[in-house]
């Protein structure tokens, strides 16, 4: 971009990424974006809008999304968005492919989190499935999540911890954990790699795709589905951008790494790498889970060709060319126009709420070795905006139009002026108004913000 820098920003760092940019082709070649949000205090459109503007710019670039959670790419991919079906397409666009494949497709698009929450704290939505989520937890609203809990008429947790919110549910189907059943894991550039199981599951848990398919049999829906090859199968069949992928080519050896799809998009020419050199002695166990690891390949599992694998591949992405010419577009990035935020108040700060590794995460709580790295919520605050209030304590009561927090607070030069930093889903070291334990920056949060602005004063110890 040309011209001086926008307010607040480094001069010394715009102009080394200016330079950085220079490089790169018309259309954005050789540029690849990570992108993630930054702050649960901005509102989504906010980095949507961000990402709309590089994309118009930068046809060409390259988006890696950093999203929070592992395989969340994988539940995109099979449809589990708003308005959104398995393949990366629209229910526009691929409507009627699916329901030539399925019969019926959804009538129209759905909600999204903060609209479920909002329909069930209404009263207009009666049943909540959580499926492996915690809004009392990962929501930015923690007050409208815990309306939803509390007026849902009927709720389901299928998980593998007690989180907060499943812990209200009425009924919890406890399932495998990635490490104990098979499967795939989607990274950020779309690289689809399979997973082994290591061990058995516990109790009587479950893999997810048996609760779906009992819960659908239960509603007198049959999925059809008899085995996860079944459900691999389905997904080639019929998911646009998993054309070509089937399983004699994800389990060939030459997939080790993984395929990028859609591989008409990403065509890939693979060769199997040789594995450093392992010292069983030293690792023992390492090089049995390389090899047993794996889903085990047999009969219809070995590659047709008598174990080319490398011909396999290349077969397939004829495959997949092919499939695609027959199959829905895949989804375009749509226009987002830039939310308007409004003007700075010269009483209040801006609040900026970022996640940390360790948090009160159930994943990180049911674990001893990780759970006493959570440190103690502290806001962070410029040196001159902590010092404005003059009575030297560092102890701040935080206040927006959705709630208020009570938490210590600590100088910092590298914190932008104008702003408060503090952590997302830390509660230690954080009160409510009423001296209760708080629920961290959650609780100043409300969902509809497009930024979130607070005031602030101190209090005595």
């Amino acid at each position: 971009a040309a011209g001086p820098p926008p307010a607040g920003v480094d001069p010394a760092a715009w102009d080394r990424a200016r330079q950085a940019l220079a490089g790169a082709g018309e259309g954005g070649e050789g540029v690849v974006v990570v992108l993630g949000r930054p702050s649960l205090a901005e509102h989504e459109s906010v980095t949507a809008a961000a990402a709309s503007a590089l994309a118009e710019a930068w046809p060409a670039a390259r988006f890696l999304p950093a999203l929070r959670r592992g395989n969340v790419m994988g539940a995109l991919d099979m449809g589990l968005a708003p308005g959104m079906l398995p393949g990366r397409v629209t229910l526009d666009a691929a409507g009627g492919w699916f329901a030539e494949a399925w019969g019926q497709v959804p009538d129209g698009r759905g909600r999204d989190c903060a609209g479920i929450l909002a329909g069930l704290a209404d009263g207009e939505l009666d049943v909540l499935v959580l499926l492996g989520a915690d809004p009392l937890g990962d929501f930015p609203d923690r007050a409208l999540a815990d309306r939803a809990l509390d007026r849902a008429p009927f709720v389901v947790a299928v998980d593998a911890f007690l989180s907060p919110s499943a812990a209200r549910a009425d009924v919890v189907l406890p399932v495998a954990v990635h490490h104990e059943r098979g499967g795939t894991v989607t990274n950020v550039e779309g690289r689809v790699t399979r997973a082994g199981q290591k061990l058995v599951a516990p109790g009587q848990s479950w893999e997810d795709w048996m609760v779906a398919a009992e819960l659908a049999a239960r509603l007198g829906k049959e999925l059809s589905a008899a085995s996860r090859a079944d459900l691999w199968d389905e997904i080639e069949r019929t998911a646009p951008a998993y054309a070509g992928v089937s399983r004699h080519v994800l389990q060939a050896p030459a997939a080790r790494d993984g395929l990028v799809v859609p591989l008409a998009a990403t065509p890939v020419a693979l060769r199997r790498r040789q594995p450093a050199p392992i010292d069983p002695m030293a690792t023992p166990g390492i090089e049995a889970v390389e090899r047993q690891g794996a889903p085990p390949r047999a009969g219809l599992a070995e590659p047709l060709g008598g174990g080319d694998d490398d011909a396999v591949v290349a077969a397939a992405e004829g495959v997949a060319q092919v499939a695609a010419a027959a199959r829905p577009p895949l989804v375009r990035p749509p226009a987002v126009p830039a939310p308007a935020a409004p003007p700075v108040d010269a009483y209040g700060l801006r609040l900026v709420a970022r996640r940390r590794l360790y948090d009160d995460g159930v994943a990180v709580d049911v674990c001893e070795g990780l759970a006493g790295l959570v440190a103690p919520a502290r806001a962070r605050l410029h040196p001159a905006d902590l010092l404005q209030e003059g009575s030297g304590t560092s102890r701040v009561r935080l206040r927006s139009a959705t709630g208020e927090v009570v938490v210590d607070a600590e100088a910092d030069a590298a914190v932008a002026r104008g702003t408060v930093e503090l952590p997302f889903n830390v509660a230690d070291g954080t009160q409510a108004a009423d001296g209760s334990p708080g629920h961290g920056a959650a609780g100043l949060i409300g969902a509809a913000d497009t930024v979130v602005e607070v005031r602030m004063e101190t209090v005595e110890p």
